[in-house]
């Protein structure tokens, strides 16, 4: 893909759920590890959205990301 094309798409990444043993994990070096398994899985450079699995009230979003988004979040939670 070229980098124009790629300047037409939205890409979107989930994160936050480790498979083994079952957990969620919103810490820093998961929330990087993430983000960078997905960046060589998708072959790109930058993701455009990156979604956290659930709310989680000790993640610290400004250390990694200019900005995020949740799957499951409600209204009234903010």
């Amino acid at each position: 893909m070229s980098s124009s094309e790629r300047d037409k798409i939205v890409v979107q990444s989930k994160m936050g759920i480790v498979a083994d043993p079952w957990y969620y994990d919103s810490s820093y070096e998961h929330i990087v590890d993430s983000a960078e398994a997905s960046l060589n899985a998708l072959q790109t450079d930058y993701l455009d959205v990156l979604l956290l699995h659930r709310p989680d009230a000790l993640v610290e979003p400004e250390e990694v990301v200019r900005a995020f988004g949740v799957s499951n979040h409600t209204p009234r939670r903010r």
